[in-house]
């Protein structure tokens, strides 16, 4: 029993990561403020991106043709776009998005 005990302990202690440090309130109050604008920023996108949808399923249905290029790589920089947004907010990245960095590049598929 001592030794299931012991084994469930030391994979409990696996999962649990090391305390990070205490941001100062200046910087909490800043991303917490960042937070709020990038959020209004990522719905504006959203409703941006459906439109677009609607538009690129409209014209497929009236042409029988794939897309514009130009639609594909505006939907693909805002898809982008909206990625690095959603990795901010969700604390996974640290450096805000544009208008704080570049703007994402188009890929070199697309």
């Amino acid at each position: 029993m001592d030794a299931s005990a012991s084994s469930a302990s030391e994979s409990a202690s696996e999962f649990q990561a090391a305390p990070e440090p205490e941001l100062p309130r200046t910087d909490t109050g800043l991303r917490i403020l960042y937070t709020i604008v990038f959020s209004i920023i990522l719905n504006l996108a959203g409703g941006l991106l459906t439109l677009l949808v609607a538009i690129q399923l409209i014209l497929a249905l009236i042409t029988r043709e794939t897309p514009h290029a130009r639609l594909k790589q505006f939907a693909e920089l805002t898809t982008r776009y909206c990625v690095l947004i959603v990795r901010y907010v969700t604390f996974t990245d640290d450096e805000p998005p544009f208008p704080f960095s570049d703007f994402p590049e188009k890929s070199p598929e697309a």
